[in-house]
């Protein structure tokens, strides 16, 4: 991932490529799911791939796993939004609950409930679950990233939807 960030970053440096200045090095953030999450878990919060240029992560579906010669969370306090279906039968929920409760603040974690693995993240955008997910998203990335001084303050109301999401957030 460091890589990617890095030819997303070249462009702006040299200032003569048509993608010069489209990507801001002072806000940097990154998001995956399953696979994906697990990839970027270990970009903002594993001593073997963690880039202090990202300053905030998004982990859709996705879990701790080993990563040689790193460790999690040591000295690593990179804003997270953690994502989870609590009907997921590919990546349990209870493993990205454990991701939740032992990383450091702030965090926050997302429970779709009764979501699964891909819906939520790739379904219609008229489903519920997946307007919950785009806006909590938007509303953490608001905050990190942009300065949004109201960006937290949007998250627990949009994040919290009566039959659909649950927010826990610990600053």
């Amino acid at each position: 991932m460091s890589v990617v960030i890095d030819e997303l970053l070249a462009p702006s440096a040299d200032g003569t490529d048509e993608l010069a200045g489209l990507v801001d090095p002072e806000r940097i953030g990154a998001a995956g799911h399953s696979l994906g999450g697990m990839t970027t878990l270990g970009l903002v919060a594993n001593t073997c791939y963690h880039d202090p240029r990202v300053d905030a992560g998004v982990v859709l579906a996705g879990r701790q796993v080993p990563f040689p010669g790193g460790d999690f969370w040591a000295r690593i306090r990179t804003p997270l939004l953690l994502v989870h279906g609590d009907a997921d039968t590919s990546v349990r929920y209870a493993d990205g609950r454990a991701a939740f409760e032992e990383a450091p603040p702030p965090k926050h974690l997302l429970t779709i409930l009764g979501g699964d693995h891909s819906e939520p993240y790739q379904g219609s955008p008229a489903l519920p679950q997946v307007r919950v997910v785009t806006t909590a998203t938007l509303d953490f990335f608001d905050h990190h990233l942009r300065g949004a001084a109201d960006g937290l303050d949007r998250l627990a109301p949009d994040a919290n939807v009566r039959g659909v999401s649950r927010l826990d957030s610990e600053a």
